[in-house]
């Protein structure tokens, strides 16, 4: 069985599917579309859908910012990618998977913005005894994996 994390994305989300019984995770980057597609292909492989909930912050779109057209621009990418979360959250009751809604994790990490790197998620996954065989990752891959597994 798998377990699914899902950092929503206005264009592509970072998608982490944990598969329980081989201890190997794999990433994804899937446009809206595109995750329904997989999921729909995979809904019987399917334990648990985490998707990561931005607007459960009570200040998700505050941001100290150079100017106000740029803090502004800064919210309506968060609010696009809010809205992605709960059209998400709406396609996996629709497609009748089992969900669920995660706070955002804090960002205690040496990354840009407190993010996770690649090498701190690689350390992560070794200690757990999780496979992880591709190269690179970018930031949403990473997010979705910490989604997954915590």
């Amino acid at each position: 069985m798998k377990i699914i994390g899902i950092d929503p994305d206005s264009k592509e989300s970072g998608i982490a599917i944990y598969d329980k019984d081989k201890k190997q995770i794999e990433v994804l980057s899937l446009t809206f579309f595109k995750l329904l597609k997989y999921l729909q292909e995979n809904a019987d492989q399917i334990e648990l859908i985490k998707i990561e909930g931005g607007w459960l912050n009570k200040k998700s779109n505050f941001r100290f910012t150079a100017s106000k057209g740029i803090g502004e621009n800064i919210a309506k990418k968060v609010g696009a990618n809010h809205e992605a979360g709960r059209k998400i959250q709406e396609m996996c009751e629709y497609l009748n998977l089992n969900h669920s809604i995660v706070k955002p994790l804090r960002k205690i990490w040496k990354g840009a913005d407190k993010k996770i790197t690649d090498a701190e998620l690689r350390l992560q996954l070794s200690r757990l005894e999780i496979a992880f065989t591709k190269k690179t990752s970018n930031q949403d891959q990473r997010d979705s994996i910490l989604i997954c597994l915590y």
